[in-house]
């Protein structure tokens, strides 16, 4: 079963993907290619280049993985908490689950274990999409 989820009176939503390993951020990018009105930035996989993603494009949101190299994800929002003006949100993305009680000393708008299926990728973007915009989503199923 295929769904297209459809939002009315919906602005753009821009996602950037980061993600070190490549078969992820594609799976990401291919579930949330099947939501009406998301736009993908770019799909980077280390903090450095989710950096410069996130001054030069200026996404509303970012879905990060916590363990990434060099720098894990936290280092990355250590360094966005000091700069509000950036008026983005934050989706956490882990295998583990140790990162979790971490993760609310930030500014995430969600914690999601990995593997995340198609269905709970559609729940989230609109349940984000509801508070950021005030979107009204609705949901067709494809058989």
């Amino acid at each position: 079963m295929l769904f297209i989820s459809k939002m009315q009176n919906t602005k753009i939503i821009k996602v950037l993907i980061v993600d070190s390993v490549t078969a992820v951020r594609e799976n990401i990018r291919l579930h949330l290619k099947m939501i009406e009105n998301i736009y993908i930035i770019g799909e980077v996989g280390n903090v450095d280049d989710a950096r410069i993603m996130i001054f030069n494009h200026r996404p509303h949101l970012v879905i990060i993985d916590i363990n990434l190299p060099i720098k894990d994800g936290f280092g990355l929002l250590d360094e966005l908490k000091e700069m509000p003006e950036l008026n983005l949100d934050i989706i956490f993305i882990s295998e583990e689950t140790k990162h979790a009680a971490k993760f609310y000393e930030y500014f995430p708008f969600n914690f999601l274990l990995k593997p995340v299926d198609a269905m709970r990728w559609k729940e989230v973007i609109e349940k984000y999409a509801s508070q950021r915009f005030g979107n009204k989503p609705t949901v067709e199923l494809i058989n």
